[in-house]
């Protein structure tokens, strides 16, 4: 009986523990059981096509990438200005013909982007005796849960339409009613919670009691 054993990788990727978020930096860490010798080359790939980074200190590109020798066993890429294009990819770091490589995978945890505030449409209209209240949240990770303050009480919305590029989400929410969503002479406050943190919207606008039967969108908000 002949027994096969794998042999153990003497060097280890270490990905960000951190927060991630786009247009900030991204530290990669690579270490080696021992002191690594000067003859053996370094090498760090990955990205969206998963191509070579940075050989022995020299990147692709240095406004994007910088490589830094922390100790005899320890090295760190830096990915500046973060996109999506820098996640949800694999990133394998080599020592000669030691390698490790991880997929540096984005979820709830470790990643949030908020939306553009400037970038908000809201349409507010009542036809046939009901409210409708709708709008888009663009570029946003993870997906927001949504409601509006109407007199004095909170109601849900409800997500019509979902779109995802590589990592970030464009998500549309509607709300219907019987009654006002607003209050009058008050503007409109539609909170998010987007991960652990609260995103306001406020309507410019005040609406008022009577005669409420034209459709408008509001786009400025505060």
């Amino acid at each position: 009986m002949f027994l096969i054993q794998m042999a153990k990788s003497k060097v280890m990727l270490e990905l960000p523990d951190g927060m991630i978020e786009i247009g900030k930096e991204l530290k990669l860490k690579c270490k080696s059981l021992q002191d690594i010798p000067p003859h053996k080359s370094r090498q760090w790939r990955g990205g969206e096509d998963n191509k070579l980074l940075c050989y022995d200190g020299v990147t692709i590109d240095s406004q994007k990438y910088k490589e830094e020798i922390k100790s005899s066993t320890a090295y760190e890429l830096t990915v500046e200005n973060v996109t999506e294009n820098d996640l949800q990819c694999p990133y394998a770091c080599r020592i000669g013909f030691d390698i490790d490589q991880k997929f540096l995978n984005v979820n709830k945890e470790n990643f949030i982007h908020m939306p553009d505030r400037n970038a908000t449409n809201i349409s507010y209209e009542q036809q046939n005796g009901t409210f409708r209240l709708s709008f888009e949240l663009q570029k946003v990770y993870p997906k927001p849960f949504c409601m509006v303050i109407s007199n004095g009480a909170s109601r849900n919305f409800t997500v019509t339409d979902e779109v995802k590029s590589r990592v970030l989400l464009n998500v549309t929410y509607g709300l219907e009613s019987d009654e006002p969503l607003h209050k009058c002479l008050e503007p409109i406050t539609i909170k998010c919670l987007i991960g652990k943190r609260t995103h306001t919207i406020t309507t410019e606008d005040t609406f008022g009691c009577k005669n409420f039967n034209a459709k408008f969108t509001v786009v400025e908000i505060r």
